[in-house]
């Protein structure tokens, strides 16, 4: 699996099991623990081609993000920053 990261030590904080299981929902339209307002910017960005969001808890209780645009080549995984939780 490749995957771009804003984390250099993402795979010591986060199960890689994990990652793969939330790369395999986003892919699938499940966008996890977003916001109503995210899964509105979500379906929007599906049809006008923005950036898509989904955010997962892995089994160690972590928080991080997956997110997408049309033209990335890979998707984007980091940490959700504390403040945002």
């Amino acid at each position: 699996m490749q995957f771009l990261s804003t984390e250099p030590d993402l795979y010591s904080k986060l199960d890689k099991r994990d990652i793969a299981q939330g790369l395999l929902r986003h892919a699938a339209r499940d966008w996890g623990d977003v916001p109503s307002y995210v899964r509105l910017g979500n379906k929007a960005a599906l049809k006008n081609g923005g950036r898509v969001y989904s955010s997962f808890t892995d089994r160690k209780g972590v928080k991080f993000v997956v997110s997408t645009k049309p033209g990335q080549r890979y998707p984007l995984v980091y940490l959700l920053a504390k403040k945002y939780y």
